[in-house]
Parts: C-alpha cells; sequence; structure tokens
C-alpha cells in the first residue's frame, strides 16, 4: 500500500513538472524539444552563464574612471580594469557555458583573437558554437569573425574569402528591417575587408560585390581606385558617391548632434512651427507606423508558425499550471513528504 502510495506521488510529481515546463517554454519560445533533464540543463547553463555576463558588462562599463588630455587640450574620460584577467576568465567562462548567444561569443572571440593574440582559443570558441547551435539567426557574426581573424592576423585572404562568403550566405536570415547598430557596423566591416580579400586574389567582380554589400567603404588607394572603375563600368558610379556624401553627411550629423543635443531639443520643443515643417513630420512619422505595423505583422506571423511546433499541454487532463500554484503546490508536496517521513521514524521507535 505503502508503495503505491509512493509511486502514485511519484506519478503526480512528474505530470506535474512536465507540464510546469512544457507552459514555461511556450511563454518563453523555447522551440527545441527537450526531456525534462536537458531543459534542466540548459536553464541553468543559460542562468549562470548571464550570471558571469553581467559582471562581466558591469566591470566594462564601470571600472576605474580615467582621464586624458587631448593635444587640442580637451578632457576624455574611460574606463580601465584593473583585473583585466578575471574579467577575461569571466568572459570566457559565460560563452563556455552558453554558447548559443551569438553577441557574447563574437565579442569574446574578436577580444582574444586581435587584443589578447590568443587565435587558437578564439577560433575554438567560434567553431564550438557553429557546430553545436547552427540555427542562430545571426550565424553571419561568427563566419565574419573568423574571416576577419584569417584576415588580419595569418594573411590568409583565400581562407578569409571563404569565411565571409559564408557570412553573406547567413546574412540572409535576418531581415534587414530588424538591423541594429551592431548589425550595420559588422556588415560594412565584413564587407570591407572581404572585398579586401577578394582584391589581393584579383578576383574583382568579386571584391565589387563586397564593396556593395559594405556600402562603398573606402580601403587602399588602389583598392578605391579599382573599385571606382568598376562601379563607373556597371553605371553604379552616382549611387557610390550619393552613398558617400550620405555617409559623411550621417557622421557630420551625429557629431553635430552630440555637441548640441541639450540645444536640439530646446528647438524641437519651441512652439511655432512652420505648417511645412509640420506636414513633413507628420509624413515621417506616418510611414515610421507603417513599417512598424508591417514588422509587427511578421513578426507575429513567424511567432505563430513556430508555436505550432512546440507541444500543448492537454487541458482535458491537467490545466495549464501558473507560478503562483506550482508554489502552494509545492509546499503541500513537502509538507505531505515531512509528515510522512515523520511517521516513519515514529513507526520505526515503536518496533524497536
Amino acid at each position: 500500500m505503502k508503495s503505491r502510495v509512493f509511486i502514485a506521488l511519484f506519478l503526480f510529481l512528474a505530470i506535474y513538472f512536465q507540464s510546469l515546463l512544457l507552459n514555461y517554454r511556450q511563454t518563453h519560445h523555447i522551440f527545441k524539444s527537450r526531456t525534462v533533464i536537458h531543459l534542466l540543463q540548459k536553464e541553468f547553463q543559460v542562468f549562470f552563464s548571464s550570471l558571469f555576463w553581467n559582471k562581466v558588462d558591469t566591470y566594462g562599463h564601470f571600472g576605474d574612471w580615467k582621464e586624458e588630455i587631448q593635444p587640442d587640450g580637451q578632457v576624455k574620460y574611460f574606463t580601465s580594469i584593473e583585473r583585466q584577467k578575471d574579467v577575461d576568465a569571466m568572459g570566457e567562462i559565460s560563452v563556455a557555458l552558453d554558447p548559443s548567444f551569438t553577441e557574447r561569443v563574437a565579442l569574446i572571440a574578436s577580444e582574444l583573437a586581435l587584443k589578447r593574440d590568443d587565435v587558437s582559443k578564439a577560433r575554438a570558441i567560434l567553431f564550438r558554437s557553429i557546430v553545436y547551435y547552427p540555427d542562430q539567426m545571426k550565424l553571419y557574426r561568427l563566419y565574419g569573425e573568423l574571416g576577419h581573424i584569417y584576415y588580419f592576423k595569418y594573411n590568409n585572404y583565400d581562407k578569409a574569402l571563404r569565411f565571409f562568403e559564408k557570412s553573406r550566405q547567413f546574412l540572409k536570415r535576418v531581415d534587414p528591417k530588424s538591423y541594429n547598430f551592431e548589425d550595420t557596423f559588422h556588415i560594412r566591416l565584413y564587407g570591407l575587408s572581404a572585398g579586401l580579400s577578394a582584391f589581393k586574389l584579383r578576383k574583382y567582380d568579386l571584391a565589387f560585390q563586397f564593396y556593395r554589400m559594405s556600402g562603398y567603404e573606402s580601403g587602399t588607394k588602389e583598392y578605391d581606385l579599382k573599385m571606382e572603375q568598376i562601379a563607373f563600368y556597371y553605371g553604379e558610379f552616382k549611387s557610390l558617391r550619393k552613398e558617400r556624401a550620405k555617409t559623411k553627411r550621417r557622421k557630420k550629423a551625429e557629431k553635430k548632434f552630440i555637441d548640441h543635443k541639450d540645444h536640439k531639443h530646446e528647438e524641437e520643443g519651441h512652439e511655432g512651427h512652420g505648417h511645412e515643417g509640420h506636414d513633413h513630420g507628420e509624413e515621417i512619422h506616418e510611414k515610421k507606423e507603417v513599417s512598424s505595423v508591417e514588422i509587427a505583422l511578421y513578426n507575429k506571423k513567424i511567432k505563430d508558425q513556430f508555436l505550432s511546433l512546440v507541444p500543448k499541454i492537454n487541458e482535458r487532463i491537467y490545466s495549464a499550471i501558473s507560478y503562483q500554484t506550482a508554489n502552494y503546490l509545492y509546499l503541500a508536496i513537502f509538507l505531505m513528504i515531512f509528515f510522512y517521513s515523520l511517521y516513519r521514524v515514529q513507526q520505526s521507535n515503536r518496533s524497536t
């Protein structure tokens, strides 16, 4: 009888815990099918990886502030990390625990290869993430970093170009509408390095493709001259000049915005704008609103597509369990086990 009760209690706990995990996976969009043990292992790894990375991020942004006087007399401030080895170790532990976090892996690998000259470890970290997590949305970052390493550290342009081509291939996974600052920066960076690699190998048409991908980013004088000749041949010289002028205006506007941020806010808040400027502002706002609606619909479509693959809880057998209900059930189970243990001790004392 006691063994039956114990088996029933164990089955109840197993079903309850499995339903709780399924509910968690659906609400947090964890799509891969795993066993309970693997899921728990993954959650612990992600938790401790984020814990270590939080320390790295804190030390990186809130270290000891130093001041440096520029030749023109301006004073600039920057942070320095006193215990650099400890911070480096925590970063490596973080990506070792969770190699699926693309941006962290790319950043640590870049630091290892370009700043600490530990190329073998950087390559191992990148390859491990690529092999074990090939479904990453931004896998192009990892191939791009490998190409960057072979370009700068080995001067192996042939191998670098192969990795850059893989990076461009996996870039198609990312919707251009979802590009953030890091994406645009690294796409330009990889495009420039890939273009220069192809130029070194005399693959000029391929170099021009990467030159276009980089937003017509300037490299060496010979490279720029050859790319301008090809652009003129393809009838893209006007686009090239326009893109360069736009880049210069953007950089100038960013600098002006930083220097006169407060003044600009005052002007934006000032009443009495002209009717023409008001209409122009409404037009821009309307365009942004339409694009945001399109992005929201696209995200909903993708979300529904993936959620259809997640195993659902059969509510005819048991309903979805909230975290508040889970806490009450845990307390009830703990009390049952506690009183059952007391009962067993009492029975053993009586028998002796």
